[in-house]
């Protein structure tokens, strides 16, 4: 499925940024307890315009003991320009080692994007997984009812310009009590035409147990043709 890939590639990618921000902070604080800290004077900022980006490279210089040294500082904002001060922290023993005042926040923040990204692919899946085994018991020992196609609502997820969406349904039981069916995520619009009705399959015991059955609903993916493909379905392995 599409939503899986896509969620697959936010935690992965987000694990990436996770282990490597974690990697970069414990660096950043094992320099930081041994580096000394001083102001360095922004002697220039070169700009390099390409296509798609612009990258900006700042230069600092600064003083040890009588002794001048400048390099490239490996850090920039909007706020900076030529002449200002900057702090940095230099390496007592080769002040040619310097890195800016914020990279250890730079790098916690790296940290937590790479584990918020990990945490927003994992917990679909997760919850997909479950979903998966859920259904596949209710169809296999669940009661079968036949539920009222009430409405199609977008979901909260999109992905490029594919949007996802729910198929609401609602079932009256024999105590003419109604219950509201909300199926699981579909990639696309589902194409509905004369259909009425999906099975549900409930558990018998707790009715918030369900799975929408719609392997024979069809979806349209939006995108520039508009093609109609097969919806998503269980697969019983």
């Amino acid at each position: 499925m599409k939503i899986k890939i896509v969620l697959s590639i936010f935690a992965i990618v987000g694990l990436i940024m996770f282990v490597l921000g974690i990697n970069f902070a414990a660096n950043a604080i094992s320099f930081r307890a041994g580096a000394i800290q001083t102001e360095a004077v922004i002697t220039r900022i070169d700009v390099d315009r390409s296509f798609d980006e612009t990258k900006h490279t700042v230069f600092v210089a600064f003083s040890v003991d009588d002794e001048r040294y400048e390099g490239r500082l490996g850090h920039w904002s909007s706020g900076m320009r030529e002449g200002q001060r900057v702090n940095i922290y230099y390496n007592p023993a080769n002040p040619r080692q310097f890195r800016h005042g914020s990279d250890i926040w730079v790098t916690l923040m790296v940290v937590v994007m790479g584990f918020t990204f990990f945490l927003v692919g994992v917990i679909p899946l997760f919850k997909m997984s479950r979903r998966k085994k859920q259904a596949k018991e209710l169809m296999a020992k669940g009661r079968r009812v036949m539920a009222d196609i009430k409405d199609v609502v977008k979901g909260n997820l999109r992905i490029k310009r594919s949007f996802t969406y729910h198929v609401l349904c609602s079932w009256k039981d024999e105590k003419s009590i109604f219950h509201l069916f909300k199926s699981d995520m579909l990639m696309g619009y589902p194409v509905l035409d004369d259909c009425k009705q999906v099975a549900v399959y409930l558990d018998p015991n707790d009715y918030t147990k369900y799975h929408v059955d719609l392997s024979n609903i069809s979806i349209r993916m939006t995108g520039p043709t508009n093609e109609t493909v097969p919806a998503f379905k269980i697969r019983i392995r």
